[in-house]
């Protein structure tokens, strides 16, 4: 209460509304329009949201294997053949993922195994390397080719000891006839190697159907001869894929190419996403991949 200047006046002091008063209480309290309330509901779903996003990018997709299957005609043949493709396996123990590639082939039964580069990224891993190579056995062979890890991190001794096991059979720009009429043509990788291609496909007849293996898909569109079908690795199919803008990073030596088929007139290429991871041990929308493709003659 408070007395006016006027004498005898007797009155009240004047307040501030309730609504003035309460637009600074913290349940009122607006961020850019919106109830605090609803703001804070909003970052904690987003948290959750990315929480959930790191955990199955690290925890589950890494290790949840992919079996692709194709089937291809090519004319120039005469009898069908069943080709297991892995790449990229950048082992470093011989864990969940590499038995379950192991299993995978097992109950396929390809008849050939073929391996485009990164097999071990290190060294030190050769042992567990060796134990996961010795275990591929197919009919017609199984055949392998550098990847750029290799190049970087292994001496001549060491890629002599990894070629020495009991397989793959490593194609140093070197052809193999495994079948009248199949040859294999394997490059040494584009990015980090010293690709031959003149010397890979020397006396390999020009009208024989070749399978070219190499690491770095970009060796695809460097012109010359190419091989009817190619199969290549490296980009891990961007690895992390971002929706609706597609892989996070692709290393050099990709060039245009993810993931998947590729043609031009006269030869196709598939480029697998692979098994293993690099630089991260993440995966998101890019799931680990073992390719079977079974190519037969054009009529059948």
């Amino acid at each position: 209460m408070w007395v006016g200047q006027r004498s005898g006046s007797v009155g009240y002091a004047p307040q501030k509304s309730r609504r003035n008063r309460g637009f600074w209480r913290p349940d009122f309290v607006l961020f850019c329009g919106v109830h605090l309330s609803h703001v804070k509901y909003f970052f904690v779903a987003v948290f959750l949201l990315a929480f959930g996003i790191g955990g199955y990018a690290f925890f589950i997709e890494p290790f949840w294997l992919q079996s692709t299957d194709y089937k291809v005609a090519f004319p120039t043949l005469d009898s069908p053949l069943k080709i297991a493709h892995v790449t990229d396996l950048h082992i470093s123990k011989m864990g969940k993922l590499e038995n379950a590639v192991l299993q995978r082939i097992r109950e396929e039964s390809p008849d050939l195994i073929v391996l485009t580069g990164d097999i071990v990224d290190r060294a030190s891993r050769l042992g567990e390397a060796g134990t996961f190579l010795s275990q591929l056995s197919a009919p017609f062979g199984v055949y392998a080719v550098n990847g750029n890890w290799e190049n970087w991190s292994l001496n001549v001794q060491q890629l002599r000891e990894l070629a020495q096991a009991p397989s793959p059979v490593f194609l140093d720009n070197q052809s193999v006839q495994i079948r009248k009429d199949v040859w294999i043509v394997g490059q040494d990788d584009l990015l980090s190697g010293r690709a031959r291609p003149d010397k890979a496909f020397a006396g390999v007849p020009e009208e024989a159907f070749c399978l070219g293996l190499f690491h770095s898909p970009e060796a695809f569109s460097q012109g010359g001869r190419q091989c009817d079908l190619n199969l290549a690795g490296h980009t891990h199919g961007g690895q992390i894929k971002i929706p609706l803008f597609g892989p996070l990073w692709l290393p050099p030596g990709s060039g245009e190419f993810i993931s998947g088929w590729y043609e031009t007139d006269k030869s196709k290429l598939y480029v697998s996403r692979g098994v293993g991871t690099s630089l991260l041990p993440i995966r998101f929308l890019s799931r680990p991949e073992v390719t079977f493709i079974t190519i037969v003659g054009g009529t059948e």
